[in-house]
Parts: C-alpha cells; structure tokens; sequence
C-alpha cells in the first residue's frame, strides 16, 4: 500500500490540469478532478486519462460522481454513487491502473452510506463460483428491490430465463448476463441493454443494493471512502464559473485541510517557487493562422533540452497529416511521439518546472494549434446504458398513467382511464383497471390483460372522441384507417416507381476521391449507431443514378448538421455546388458559420 499523503492542489489552470495530474499522481492510484461544472470536470478527466497513458504506460478508470439537481435525477445520482464507491472498495486499483473520478465541488461534499453498510448491500459474483438461480433472483426481489421484468433494459431490472439471469446493477454502467451450468457460473457477460448482445465477458460483478433510507445516521462524508493516498486536484476557480467559488467560499477549502494530510498547496505558487519565473508556459501558440510547419520547427527546438513532445490529432485524418507533416519539416532527431488523442489546448512546460514524471519538461500540441480547431471536444467518457422504446407499442406504466388519460383497447377503441381498484371474483380479490367509454358505460379489465390497452397518441390537445362500449364504430373506424394506409401506401409506391425509372445524377463514390475519408475522419466526435446508419444510406442514396427522397430527423444536437456536411461535400467533391436552406436569418447564420469551420481545411468556398 502506498504511504503517500493525502493531497489537495488548488489553483491549477485548465490547461495544465492533465500534466499536473500526471505528474503529481503518477504513482496514485486514486485522482480526484474537481471542476466547476461536470461537463468540464468529464473532458478533463478524459484528457488526464489520455496523458497517463501515453507518458506512463498506465491504463485508467474514470467514473463520474454527481449529485441530483435539475439536470441530474436523484436515482441517476445515487447510481452514480453507488458505481464510485464499488470501484473504490474493489477495483484494486494501483499506479499502473489508477481510477479518475471527475466530479463538481458539491458533488465531493456529499453525503454517503456508510463502509459497514456498503459492505453488508453487495452481492458479488465470480466466474467458476457457486450459485442458486432461484434464491439468488429471490434475494435480488425481495432484500434489493430489483424489479424482475421480461428484459433487462434499465438500472434495478433484473430477467430470468432457465439457466441466464440477466441483472442491470445500480453501481453498473451496463447490465451483465450471468450465464450457469447448474448452479455454476460459466461465463458473466456484459450486453448492450437496447440490442441485447453481450459484448465481451468480466472475471466477476459486484451488485449494489439501492441506498438505505434510514437517513444521515447510517452516513458518512465522500472522503471516508477515499484511499489514503488519493489525490485531490482543483482547477483554479478564479477561472470558473463563480458558482464554484462561491462553493469553495463556503466551506470547501476548509474542508480540504480537514481531509488531507497536508495544506492544500497552490499548484502554480508550487511550480514557479521551484523553477524560474518564466519557465511554465500555459497555452501555447493559439494562433490558427501559424503554419504547422513553423510551429513543429519551434517544438523540434524545445524538444533539444529533453522536453516530452507529443502532438495530438482528434481524428485518425489529423495523426495521418502530421505524420506527413513532421517528415517534410526535416529536422534531424526530431522524432515527436503522434497520438490519437483530444485535448482541448497545447502546453509547453519547461524542465524542472514540474516534479514527478514530468520533471523533464513537456511540449504539447494539439489540434487546437496546429490546424485552428477552437471547440473544446466534448468528454466521451463512458455512459450508462439504458433501451429506449417508442412510446406506441411499448408496455403501458401505470405509474405515469393518471386518472383521465386517453388509452386504447385493442378491440373496445379509446377509453379513458379510471384509475385501479379492487374487485371481488369468485371468492378471490382481484385489481381491476377502470375504463371509461362513450355515454358513460364503464368496463373493469383485469391486470392481467393490461397488455390490450395502449396510450392514446394524437395530433392536438383535445380529448379524442370515445368509442362507444360493444358497438360497431371502433372495428369501422379501423377498417377505414387500414384502407386508408393501404391507399397512400399504393400512390408512395407508384410514385417511388416512377422517380426509380427516371435518370438523375451519380456522385462519385468514397474510394473515388481520398479526401472524403479524411473529411470525415476531422469529425471530432464518435457518430451514434443512427447517425453512422443516416450517412451510410445518404451516401448510397447519391451514389445511386437515381433521385433521391430522403428525410432526417431528430432532436436538437443529435447530429443532424453533420449528415447534411458529408452529403454536400460529397456533393462538391462530385463537382456540384450546394444550396443549404434554412427557415430564419438566425440559423442560417448558424449554418453558414458551422460549415465554415467544417470546411476550413479544403479548397470549398462557403458563402451566405
């Protein structure tokens, strides 16, 4: 076990952030990153974690600690907990695989349950172990409150199907398939909770129990749960938001003298104290319109006194480009080590500036230098996964269903909703679910033929009509609407047939010209599974001589715009011109100004 102190640093600069953890805890095997908000706290972390690795070799974990606001629900929120403090308490983490959990300064300060009562709601399961299915399903019911429903698909669910239990633990990100022969544990599989494939297999599972309810008696501060030699780093609030510094005015700071073993250092006081004044240098060259050549120049030089020089490109396209770059500057023994890897601004840091395994310096470049890219990539640490189902079609809960609600019975037509009661049938006490139809007339269905009823989905806010209870019109009114489908589905046809016989234009394909793949490797994000499916059909659509139909659609910031890019650069690159239409002057702008830096790198005009 380490012997290092506990440490809080204070003060450091965003951009500093990942050199100052990797140096100060490179042989920590618990970092805390505080930031004001948690989105700056997640991309900070995952920039930490991307610097660890390439300087020491080592393999981190991030989590994320949050805490329930307006943003956060407070179930997500405690699941949040309960996974920190499972990764604390087994994870065996070290140097070599510390654990990085980003959280917000109210976040660190919240309250938690207790070691003893941790321990005591934990299942843990192992591979090769021994395990009663029944009793174990049992136990998951009764002392943790799961739900057993017919698929695992949330947080607290779990399925049984013969010899495959299916459980979504609190403290998990995914759910695990625990596969058995007999009452042995043959394989635990992680799976996606929408497809339901697994994806992968894990050594063992620890299953967490919901928070105790019995109030603060039972709980203990966050930094109980902390290892001794865990490592506490703040960005500097000065240059935050002023919530956080109002946090800290309030208790924080104190609170990390309480906790630590030491005075919470400041980081730049520290750095400079033992170094010249001029020797650590935050945010290196920002200026877009300086040539990558001058600037990798610049670094061959500093790199002579021993400095560390990595360049990091967001995209496979920018590491395939400065590979190419770094060659044509031609600078003997100037070999930088080129990663894949997003930061959101470069550092420069002189030797002796920093202990630790930055001692010797370090020049880092990244996209934000080198080819002008401003944005800030957004943090892709992991999340938790859940299935989303479509609101038509998907099993009726009651507990969002309130008295009054407009429902459908599959062969009664729209009711509405009279809320649950009781009855007695033959002796035995059965629920009971209330409709109400036309003129009145009540019918009182059985829970367990809920699976007929479905929420009404309209177009407007008005109560539809109901059906009239045994009479013809709702069978009449569904032969009239599958007549109707059939009839437009005929024209769509017809139409689609005559659009296919018809000769358009064929643009080229991707293999055709090089610059589409690297256009679309600058991407800075990963694509979700329907944007990656959006682009792929867009993309066959205008290969194809033929007009194309296309809709897409979708909430704000799930990716729209970019499908719209790689079509119409794809549509330039085949020689066309584009026109983009929008319905205000304010999101044309937006437009025009989100093409203009898409497009920044290639020889594409982009007018408005």
């Amino acid at each position: 076990m380490s012997t290092q102190p506990r440490r809080a640093l204070t003060g450091v600069p965003s951009h500093a952030w990942a050199a100052c953890a990797c140096s100060e805890g490179a042989d920590r095997s618990v970092l805390v990153l505080l930031a004001s908000n948690l989105g700056a706290a997640e991309t900070l972390a995952e920039e930490t974690a991307q610097l660890l690795s390439e300087i020491n070799g080592s393999k981190p974990t991030a989590r994320t600690l949050t805490e329930a606001d307006a943003a956060v629900p407070a179930f997500e929120a405690d699941c949040d907990l309960l996974g920190v403090l499972s990764a604390l308490r087994h994870g065996q983490h070290t140097a070599q695989r510390p654990l990085l959990i980003a959280c917000t300064p109210s976040s660190l300060v919240r309250r938690a349950p207790a070691l003893a009562s941790t321990a005591e709601r934990e299942l843990v399961v192992r591979k090769g172990g021994k395990l009663s299915i029944q009793k174990f399903a049992q136990r998951l019911a009764e002392d943790f409150g799961y739900a057993h429903e017919a698929l695992c698909e949330q947080p607290g669910e779990f399925a049984l199907r013969g010899g495959i239990l299916d459980v979504y633990p609190l403290n998990a990100q995914m759910p695990v398939r625990i596969d058995l022969f007999g009452d042995t544990v043959e394989s635990l599989r992680p799976f996606d909770p929408a497809t339901q494939r697994s994806e992968g297999e894990v050594e063992g599972l620890v299953i967490c129990a919901p928070r105790d309810d019995s109030g603060e008696a039972n709980e203990v501060s966050f930094f109980h749960h902390l290892p001794p030699e865990a490592l506490i780093i703040a960005v500097d609030q000065s240059l935050e938001d002023p919530a956080c510094a109002a946090v800290h005015t309030s208790g924080l700071a104190e609170l990390l003298l309480e906790e630590t073993d030491e005075a919470p250092a400041d980081y730049l006081a520290q750095a400079l104290d033992s170094a010249p004044a001029e020797s650590l240098l935050i945010g290196a060259a920002e200026d877009p319109a300086h040539a990558r050549a001058t600037l990798l120049r610049g670094a061959a030089a500093l790199a002579k006194d021993g400095r560390l020089c990595l360049l990091a490109g967001d995209t496979d396209g920018s590491v395939e480009r400065l590979s190419a770059d770094v060659a044509a500057v031609q600078v003997r023994g100037f070999n930088p080590r080129i990663v894949h890897a997003r930061f959101g601004g470069g550092i420069i840091i002189s030797p002796g500036a920093l202990s630790g395994s930055l001692n010797g310096g370090l020049v880092l470049l990244t996209e934000r230098e080198l080819f002008g890219r401003r944005k800030r990539p957004l943090a892709s640490l992991p999340r938790r996964r859940t299935a989303v189902r479509a609101a038509v079609g998907r099993a009726l809960d009651f507990g969002e269903v309130v008295d009054g609600d407009a429902l459908v019975h599959a062969t009664q037509g729209v009711c509405l909703f009279k809320g649950i009661r009781p009855f007695e049938n033959d002796g035995r006490t059965e629920d009971y679910i209330s409709l109400e139809f036309a003129e009145k007339s009540m019918l009182h269905l059985p829970l367990r033929e809920s699976h007929l009823l479905t929420r009404y989905i309209g177009i407007g806010r008005a109560h539809p009509k109901l059906s009239k209870l045994g009479g013809g019109g709702w069978e009449k009114s569904r032969r009239a609407a599958e007549k109707a489908t059939s009839d437009l589905a005929a024209q769509l046809l017809a139409m689609q047939a005559e659009r296919s016989s018809r000769p358009g234009i064929a643009h080229p394909k991707d293999e055709d010209n090089p610059w589409m793949g690297e256009f679309e490797r600058s991407f800075p994000h990963r694509e979700t599974p329907d944007q990656a499916r959006a682009i792929e059909e867009c993309k066959r659509d205008m290969e194809r001589p033929a007009a194309m139909d296309r809709l897409i659609s979708g909430d704000v910031g799930f990716g729209k715009t970019e499908v719209a890019l790689r079509a119409a650069f794809k549509s330039v690159l085949g020689g066309r011109q584009v026109a983009i239409l929008a319905p205000t002057t304010v999101l044309a702008q937006q437009h025009f100004e989100s093409f203009k830096e898409r497009l920044a790198r290639w020889p594409v005009s982009v007018e408005l």
